[in-house]
């Protein structure tokens, strides 16, 4: 049993237990992996159980799971806060082993790191009591509960027990009672240390714990009688009603598509979806996008009488390769994956999709021909505007890069710019608007101005922006598009919110992204009772 940290770094550590999990099932050891209950794809919690009861209660379904199933022997890891809630209840559920990699080493201590983390990212509140980290939210009483608990002073069982600290940490085995031996990694930062798209799988630590547990698990020699259980239901809150808002009976299955892509469809129980929300996860993130925000999103619009779709591409998420690190974030073969999830959700429901996307997910929405296949693009942080796929890396880095910029931050090539950085910041600023679309056209220049009026043809497009990324699309000369779209009406919005970040970490950006896609929803229903009359 691999228990997952929690946030930002479940997200970032996704591919390293996916990896994990994979090179145990090589050795004949059968490996689960899950997420905590209100987290990610996970039912949400059941609101008369405290947080640390509602855990408790996911490590005890499990394992009666398995023991169901016929499994004899169980191994119990956990990775930084993981391994602090595996620790915390390891006695009581007769594991034959215990693995604390990277524990941390109290509740207190690990809320301490994220709200120092969250404040680094510059982020706030909003205005409540709760716990924000970066990418969940924690009730207060919650919080409280998690920040009492302690590593140190554990009854740990009696078992085989090993412990992975960071090499040039803390690690005194002193600190960790009961452990048959304490293991120094140097590859945890860049695993945890950085964002999902360049989290590097620790091979060496991976090919560490696979070897421990051979050599005290021994051979396989139980046949297994496992039962997937691919439909979950459970009830969820109608968005907007605030307290006492009415439950709605969800239903969510987990769908092949055709070639081989894995999706998670949401629907009400009690009727038939008359909308349908594809949701695509940016970059490398699994397919409940960003800390599972598209999953809470999945189940507001599921709740409004709509349905949701998220779907892994192929190389992320459950998809994802042996690669130590994930592929590049707009991989031409994204294309084709997005216009096939979008085809089957069309014809399961009857009804074109909205898009909804982040970052990269959003250009593989709107990029010749997908557009055409949704009835409405929702995309938020938009960066690339090319044409060809293989051309984004090199346009992201120029949008992104500060040597363009002067040092008051205005356009124009700054002092220590290279020839070629001159030139491009010397072109993008003087070069006649019809000539720079014209080379964006011809595949010669990065252009938003064409790229975006020609996806406004295809489809309705409603783009957010951060205050940051917004200026991104303006270095590009983004900013013609818009106004091409107010001077002849074309269906475009392009909206620039200060409560949004680029990761969608902060509770204000994934409250505002919410919203703006039930807004978006109801829109769309109400424009279609309209031209139904």
């Amino acid at each position: 049993m691999l228990c997952p940290p929690l946030g930002r770094e479940q997200v970032a550590s996704y591919r390293t237990l996916r990896q994990l999990g994979d090179a145990l099932a090589r050795k004949g050891l059968l490996a689960v992996r899950f997420t905590w209950t209100g987290q990610s794809d996970s039912a949400p919690m059941d609101p008369s159980l405290g947080l640390l009861d509602n855990w408790r209660a996911d490590l005890a379904a499990v394992v009666e799971q398995l023991r169901g199933a016929g499994v004899e022997r169980v191994h119990l890891a956990g990775l930084r806060l993981g391994a602090l809630l595996a620790a915390a209840q390891a006695a009581e559920l007769d594991i034959a082993s215990l693995l604390l990699w990277d524990a941390v080493p109290s509740g207190r201590h690990f809320l301490r790191y994220e709200q120092a983390m969250y404040a680094s990212d510059g982020l706030s509140g909003d205005g409540s009591e709760d716990f924000h980290g970066l990418g969940y939210t924690l009730r207060k009483a919650d919080a409280e509960e998690l920040r009492a608990l302690k590593l140190k002073g554990l009854t740990l069982p009696e078992v085989p027990t090993a412990t992975i600290v960071r090499a040039g940490g803390a690690s005194d085995p002193g600190a960790y009672p009961g452990t048959d031996g304490v293991w120094s990694s140097d590859e945890q930062i860049a695993m945890l240390e950085t964002s999902s798209m360049t989290a590097a799988v620790p091979t060496r630590t991976v090919a560490a714990i696979t070897s421990w547990y051979s050599s005290i698990a021994g051979e396989a020699d139980q046949e297994l009688h496992l039962e997937p259980r691919p439909v979950a239901e459970f009830d969820v809150p109608t968005p907007g009603q605030g307290r006492h808002a009415a439950m709605v009976r969800v239903r969510e299955s987990v769908v092949e598509l055709p070639t081989g892509l894995l999706g998670i469809l949401t629907e009400p129980v009690d009727q038939e979806p008359d909308q349908s929300v594809l949701y695509v996860a940016a970059s490398s993130e699994p397919l409940d996008g960003p800390s599972g925000l598209w999953a809470i999103s999945a189940r507001e619009v599921a709740a409004l009488g709509g349905c949701g779709l998220r779907v892994d591409k192929h190389g992320t998420g459950e998809l994802g390769g042996p690669l130590p690190t994930d592929p590049m974030p707009y991989m031409p073969a994204f294309v084709d994956d997005v216009a096939t999830a979008a085809r089957w959700l069309a014809a399961h429901t009857g009804t074109k999709p909205i898009g909804v996307g982040m970052c990269s997910s959003v250009y593989f929405e709107i990029v010749r021909p997908n557009g055409l296949l949704f009835s409405k693009v929702v995309g938020i942080n938009l960066l690339a505007f090319d044409r060809n796929p293989a051309d984004i890396p090199d346009e992201v880095a120029m949008a992104t890069d500060p040597s363009h910029l002067d040092h008051t931050g205005e356009e124009g090539a700054a002092p220590g710019a290279t020839r070629k950085q001159r030139l491009r910041a010397g072109l993008k600023t003087n070069m006649p608007q019809p000539l720079w679309r014209t080379l964006g056209r011809l595949g010669k220049a990065h252009a938003p101005d064409d790229f975006l009026r020609e996806a406004a043809l295809d489809t309705e497009l409603v783009l957010a922006f951060s205050p940051e990324d917004f200026g991104a699309l303006a270095a590009q000369r983004g900013e013609a598009a818009i106004a091409w779209a107010r001077r002849t009406g074309a269906p475009f919005q392009a909206i620039v919110d200060p409560e949004l970040d680029h990761a969608l970490f902060g509770v204000r950006a994934r409250q505002r992204s919410c919203q703006l896609i039930r807004d978006e929803l109801l829109r769309s229903r109400r424009l279609r009772a309209t031209l139904g009359s």
